[in-house]
């Protein structure tokens, strides 16, 4: 600078601090160009993707940026900016390259301008490729970019690699395993069904059954790699189980032996390599993912008969040609403890003239299903309507399971159980010839309007007690009833074996003529109150009676006296009681049902005697 004040001498000014003297404060400097530089491209990359794999003709977009100032950081593509994306089969210096696809504006990407170029379309062989980007502004040098950093150096912003392949290879089983059960136990010939599942991407994530792939599951008497073994059952297609495809196979059904076996799952895709899984994971390996193992027993034996009886009734009596049905039950575990018939069952009833062994007898009538009795089941038969001929019959029951030997039931108050001939029996059944009959109607009144459930018992029902029909006090049954003489009297069915006998005294007794005149009791008043519970003091036994039998007796508060009658109502023995226990001798009675009356004061106690 130079300064003048009036007209005295110039002084001159330095940079920044006085006078100018070339050493401290000295002259300023300034440049002056003719025009100003262009800019530079201080910025280029290989933006996306890194790498790839495709097959021959399909696209590869490929993207970069570059930034050069104040050209790309304004908005659209900046002006005299050229782009390449160039391919080559070594990894060398793209300046090198000679293999160059022009590349197009794609978008700003904040102050950078992005380019693309579909590399795909420009290869013609397959290979591996490497490629980068390559950007000229104007005409200044090209300048070359790598992933994805910046300027391309080889070693950190470097070429992107491209996989061509001429097919595209075929998917593979990357996964395989046994998927249940792990374990388990079957008697030979049983189902084992097993389950295996496989994954081969693009196969089997789809819906449906993957194409093309094969399935078994194998098994052997040893654990080792299933690669080794030879029994290999085809599994069948199951499920799609999320992207996996489900096989099964029945195991059970191709093993012939008992044993221990172990097995696995194996998968095939086209006619890759096998592949082998294990429980539950993955591919077989002997300790993370193993095989299944299966114990096989032989068959178990059949069940049997371990229970049967003659379950009622006990002794009937009939006339030629009426119907006596007779039951039954039996029981085999895991067989008649099933809802309904058990299977594989044959029953029968039999009779005989003789009271024996029912083994020996050969007549023998098929027993139908009658119902569910617990685990038992029931069977029946109408005996009456097998015997033609009048006389006395034993009767027993007979079943068979499969073709196992046949077992015989007996009868006995506690429930019965196998024919033995002493706990458990026949069944007795006195069959008469019909003759004509009369209906005769009986009338009972209750004058003490106690009893709910009054029953008619007699000569005439085989001293069975049979339902009258109640009308208040007022009880009647109608009986066709053949000419004789016959006693009767009624009791209170209260549940109790015998019931409570209702007649005081002797029993009644009605005749029937030939004719239908009808002379002694059809009708009868109750008055009597009901026994004390002394009856239960009271025992005979055994019952049925082989010969001699034994009353027993809890006291004597009061006289006691017996009455034996016939099934005809006659009378066969009376005695008086003089000790406790009395032995009682019938060895001299036909075989028969007998009625034993007891009587101690003003109570009685009825007993119906079997006379074997």
């Amino acid at each position: 600078s130079r300064f003048q004040y009036l007209s005295q001498p110039y002084q001159y000014g330095g940079f920044d601090g006085g006078f100018w003297d070339g050493t401290t404060n000295t002259s300023g400097e300034l440049t002056v160009n003719l025009t100003p530089p262009d800019p530079e491209i201080t910025w280029a990359n290989l933006q996306y993707p890194e790498s790839g794999t495709i097959e021959l003709g399909d696209s590869y977009d490929v993207y970069a940026q570059v930034y050069i100032e104040t050209i790309t950081d304004q908005v659209g593509q900046g002006a005299d900016v050229q782009a390449w994306i160039g391919y080559s089969t070594t990894d060398t210096d793209p300046a090198t390259w000679t293999n160059w696809v022009i590349a197009t504006y794609n978008t700003d990407q904040g102050n950078n301008d992005e380019y693309q170029a579909d590399l795909g379309a420009n290869i013609t062989t397959q290979g591996t490729y490497y490629y980068a980007s390559r950007f000229q502004y104007l005409s200044q040098p090209y300048q070359y970019g790598g992933f994805d950093g910046g300027f391309w150096d080889g070693s950190t912003n470097t070429s992107g690699e491209l996989t061509v392949n001429l097919t595209p290879p075929d998917p593979e089983i990357t996964w395989a395993n046994l998927q249940y059960p792990e374990s388990g136990t079957i008697e030979l010939g049983d189902s084992y069904n097993v389950y295996a599942q496989v994954y081969i991407e693009t196969i089997t994530d789809q819906v449906g059954q993957g194409a093309d792939v094969q399935a078994w599951i194998g098994y052997s008497t040893t654990d080792t790699d299933p690669a080794t073994w030879t029994n290999w059952i085809p599994a069948t297609y199951n499920t799609d189980q999320g992207s996996n495809d489900e096989y099964q196979a029945d195991l059970g059904a191709n093993i012939t032996t008992e044993g221990i076996y172990y097995y696995a799952s194996r998968f095939q895709y086209l006619s890759q390599p096998f592949q082998y899984g294990g429980f539950d994971g993955g591919f077989w390996d002997g300790t993370t993912n193993t095989s299944g193992e299966l114990t096989v027993n032989l068959t178990p034996p059949d069940p049997e008969i371990t229970w049967a009886n003659l379950q009622w009734p006990e002794s009937g009596t009939i006339q030629l040609g009426d119907g006596y049905e007779v039951y039954a039950q039996l029981y085999v575990e895991g067989i008649t403890d099933q809802t309904g018939q058990g299977a594989d069952i044959q029953a029968w009833i039999g009779y005989s003239t003789f009271d024996t062994d029912p083994a020996t007898w050969t007549d023998w009538i098929p027993a139908n299903f009658s119902a569910d009795q617990g685990d038992n089941d029931e069977y029946f038969t109408n005996l009456g309507a097998a015997i033609t001929s009048a006389g006395t019959y034993f009767y027993a029951s007979r079943f068979q399971y499969l073709d196992q030997p046949l077992v015989y039931g007996g009868y006995s108050t506690s429930g019965g159980g196998f024919w033995d001939g002493s706990a458990n029996v026949s069944g007795f059944l006195y069959v008469s010839d019909p003759v004509g009959s009369y209906p005769v109607l009986y009338t009972v009144t209750d004058a003490t309007g106690l009893y709910a459930n009054i029953k008619f018992s007699g000569d005439v029902t085989g001293w069975l007690p049979v339902d009258m029909i109640q009308n208040g006090n007022l009880w009647t049954v109608t009986l066709d009833m053949n000419p004789g003489t016959y006693e009767w009297g009624v009791l209170e069915d209260d549940g109790s074996p015998d019931g409570i006998w209702l007649v005081q005294g002797d029993n009644l007794v009605t005749t029937l003529a030939e004719d239908g005149s009808i002379e002694g009791d059809i009708t009868y008043t109750i008055t009597f109150v009901g026994l004390e519970e002394n009856e239960s003091n009271i025992a005979f036994y055994p019952n049925p009676s082989l010969g001699f039998s034994t009353l027993e007796l809890g006291d004597f508060s009061a006289p006691v006296a017996y009455t034996i009658y016939n099934s005809q109502g006659e009378q066969m023995k009376q005695s008086t009681v003089t000790q406790l226990k009395t032995t009682i001798d019938m060895s001299a009675y036909s075989p028969g049902i007998y009625l034993l009356v007891v009587r101690q004061g003003a109570d009685q106690w009825v007993q119906r005697v079997v006379k074997r």
